[in-house]
């Protein structure tokens, strides 16, 4: 561990930076991945359990919205 922390030492603020920041490849990753579990979310439908609101005509038809999408 003495030895990890070592290697750490004597960096100045611009170089811990610069290490411990994400790359291009990170970023755009990250970003690919938020959008994606972005979509996911907003493509599905919330799961009700009261009747009246599943009955709803409101409720039925954006049900019938996100799964027109998804197709």
């Amino acid at each position: 561990m003495q030895d990890r922390l070592q290697k750490f030492q004597g960096l100045s603020a611009e170089e811990e930076s610069k290490l411990l920041s994400l790359n291009d490849e990170q970023k755009k990753l990250v970003v690919e991945n938020d959008r994606k579990l972005k979509n996911e979310f907003l493509a599905k439908a919330p799961e009700v359990s009261h009747g009246t609101i599943k009955m709803s005509e409101k409720y039925r038809n954006y049900v019938s919205m996100v799964q027109a999408a998804n197709h």
